[in-house]
């Protein structure tokens, strides 16, 4: 089966906006757009504008007193534009990935660890969400942050035994 082609030209952006509801309503199909009215597109991408995804990280992070700890992730996202999503970046996903683990080593490096494996769990996503936010917009990625889960954050492995003394101590006073 040959592939569907449609033509947009730049100046018709009603029609380009009829176009992309119609495809999104057909199943979240995008509609590319060319540039000076001659080149046909040949390449349909569906997208899933409906479906939350999820991706999830797990990393070691520095934070604001120089204390090591172990955050393990997940990002739910949606897809918002279909055309921002397939023209603007070459690889959405990967965009997502980097981007998050900028903005959550970001967050974390400037809050206390005691704030961090705490009281500031939360309030550590509610800042990683509203900066990766913006970042994707900035990049005009076409997605959307859905919630933001830090499923665990703790020190890492080989420090985990003294930190637990650590905390036994506090409570023994």
């Amino acid at each position: 089966m040959e592939p569907l082609k449609i033509l947009v030209v730049d100046d018709e952006a009603p029609l380009r906006e009829i176009l992309q509801r119609g495809l999104a309503q057909m199943g979240g199909f995008s509609v590319e757009v060319a540039q000076n009215g001659l080149e046909a597109v040949e390449k349909v991408e569906k997208v899933q504008f409906t479906k939350v995804q999820s991706v999830s990280q797990r990393a070691v992070m520095l934070t604001q007193d120089e204390n090591i700890i172990d955050v393990e992730l997940s990002v739910q996202y949606r897809v918002s534009s279909a055309y921002d999503f397939v023209m603007n970046v070459v690889n959405p996903q990967l965009t997502l990935e980097q981007a998050t683990k900028a903005v959550v080593r970001e967050v974390v490096g400037s809050s206390l660890m005691d704030f961090v494996l705490n009281e500031g769990r939360q309030a550590v996503a509610d800042r990683a969400k509203i900066s990766l936010q913006e970042r994707l917009d900035e990049y005009k990625t076409g997605l959307i942050v859905t919630e933001i889960n830090l499923s665990q954050v703790q020190p890492p492995e080989a420090v985990q035994a003294a930190f637990a003394d650590v905390i036994k101590a506090r409570e023994d006073l």
